[in-house]
């Protein structure tokens, strides 16, 4: 997912990060692609982007990273995530 993994300045990554959302369910299977193989800086910025386009696909990619996601603190936003309503 070089749309992620490329970003060199905050700008950039910000513009990426809502490009992604902006495209929604069709940009889910690169944003899994960072969540599978990303430093947790970079799976975070996935893991926002799931939580903003907020529809049922969106939460099923944050269901099946959950089982995966070994930092606690991206673990509890996650969960987080999934309780809103």
């Amino acid at each position: 997912c070089s749309l992620i993994k490329s970003t060199k300045t905050v700008s950039e990554m910000l513009a990426r990060r809502a490009a992604l959302c902006e495209i929604g369910n069709p940009a889910i299977p690169t944003i899994q692609q960072v969540l599978d193989s990303g430093r947790p800086g970079l799976r975070y910025l996935a893991l926002r982007v799931l939580s903003i386009i907020n529809t049922p696909e969106a939460k099923a990619a944050l269901r099946d990273d959950l089982q995966h996601e070994s930092d606690p603190d991206l673990q509890a936003m996650i969960k987080r995530v999934l309780e809103e309503k």
